[in-house]
This record gives structure tokens, sequence and C-alpha cells, in this order.
């Protein structure tokens, strides 16, 4: 379900109440919201450019990058323009955004991370992760803590696409509901990757990555 943003809730800086308990609900509940009309196109236009041509550059190194290295070949992690007129108002300090933020996490939110991800042309698949874990470890550190299991989320991705997402350009997998999969924390202690686990994708109703 796509969550259309309106111009008067743009010109407002908040969806409306109904609008943001139903992206607050989604989020807690299958892990994701997919929200449209949140950053202009005139932005997303100049950041996608900028980042095409940053692409290029670091293409002509012919060598993988560092970050391919540990993920897949094709992936790579871009850090956006951090300069004049590149840093953008409607998506680093975005209302919108930041009232879904904090009707998650709460209004002590910060943005700890300003990255960007690109899929270029040939790319292998990147492996089955989670972008951040879990910040209490069982239900004993949680309870310690004085928090429910399993834990409440402390972290949000804010993912803005800067041009269409589609199966032909290398769409994202995401699968609902892992962001309760308790089961995966001691695996990833031990270092073992999600794809080696084919019990838990039947179980989340995947398909092994390849």
């Amino acid at each position: 379900m796509i969550i259309e943003i309106s111009q008067e809730e743009k010109e407002a800086g908040s969806p409306t109440p109904e609008k943001l308990r139903a992206i607050v609900e989604q989020i807690q509940t299958i892990g994701y919201a997919v929200v449209n009309n949140v950053v202009s196109k005139e932005t997303c236009t100049l950041l996608s450019d900028s980042v095409l041509e940053d692409v290029k550059k670091v293409r002509e190194a012919d060598k993988p990058t560092l970050h391919e290295q540990y993920t897949g070949q094709g992936h790579l992690q871009l850090g956006l323009r951090r300069h004049a007129p590149f840093v953008k108002a409607d998506l680093v300090a975005n209302p919108i955004i930041e009232s879904i933020v904090a009707g998650v996490l709460g209004k002590g939110a910060w943005l700890g991370f300003y990255n960007g991800n690109v899929n270029c042309p040939g790319s292998t698949f990147q492996p089955l992760h989670m972008d951040r874990p879990f910040s209490w470890k069982s239900p004993e550190e949680a309870a310690q803590a004085g928090q429910s299991w399993p834990p409440p989320t402390t972290s949000l991705s804010c993912s803005v696409a800067l041009e269409e997402i589609k199966i032909e350009n290398g769409a994202t997998e995401i699968y609902p509901c892992t962001h309760l999969a308790t089961e995966v924390i001691d695996l990833l202690q031990e270092g073992s990757r999600l794809e080696d686990h084919p019990e838990l994708l039947k179980k989340w109703g995947c398909l092994p990555v390849c």
C-alpha cells in the first residue's frame, strides 16, 4: 500500500493525524511503509544527475570499491555531495520525514547517517542483511533496561528513491515483519550470513538468495 502525501500536507509540514498513524502502524507491524510525494522532483533530479556523474568517476578507476568487496559487485555506497546546491532542505530537513520518524522513535530522534546506495548495471545480488542490529540482544538484557521483547525500534532507515525503482534497474527486496525476527541475533553475532539459513527464508516466505 502506497501512502500519498498531498500538497496541503507538505505545506503543513506533516501528514494528517490519521495518515501519520497509518504510516507508523505499518512500520511497527510489517517493518516498512511506502510514502510518495515527500521530496520534490526537482531535488530528486538534481541529486540523481550528480550521483550519475560521481558513479562515472568511481567506475573510471576500473576496480571494485571497498564496499563492493564486502557486499556485491556493482553495489556502491556513494555519499551524496555535502555542499551547495546539493544539500537540499526537503531531503535533509524534511518535516514530513521528521514527523514520521518522531512518530516511530520519539521526539529525541536524530539524523545519524546520510549516504546513498547505487546499483550499477550488471551488478550481482547483494547479500541479505539488516541495516542495524537490535539494541538489546536477549529478553534478559531488554528486561534489565525496562524494554519489551522483541525489542522496540531504535533506528529507522529513510530511503528516498531518486528515480523510479523497478525490477529492471535493481529493486530493493524487503522482507516484511523480519524487523521482529529476534532469531537472527545469534546468527549475526556468530558472523553467519542469513542466506545460509534456508529454514529462516522459508519461514519468512522467501526464496534463497542466489
